[in-house]
């Protein structure tokens, strides 16, 4: 019968836990801040601002905008919540 080295598979587990895995903190707001590794190993955490589907930017979506404003080409939607990095 063949035994799994356990050591082993907990280790990559933990690895893969760390590339993929990103803790998240909740404040009453709904603003939250997720959890982010630089490359040198620092922990930073990164606060992002939530929005309804009617009150997100005009910016919103558009890579590029001619008004000064720099466009919102990332987001992430979570439990009902739009949320935009907040700078």
């Amino acid at each position: 019968m063949a035994r799994f080295n356990n050591n082993w598979l907990n280790s990559n587990i933990n690895n893969i836990n760390d590339k993929i895995m990103k803790r998240i903190k909740r404040f009453r707001d709904n603003r939250i801040k997720i959890e982010s590794k630089t490359q040198d190993g620092k922990t930073m955490w990164l606060p992002y601002k939530p929005y309804l589907l009617n009150n997100i930017p005009k910016n919103f979506g558009c890579v590029e905008f001619t008004e000064e404003r720099e466009g919102i080409p990332a987001w992430f939607n979570y439990k009902g919540l739009t949320y935009v990095l907040d700078k």
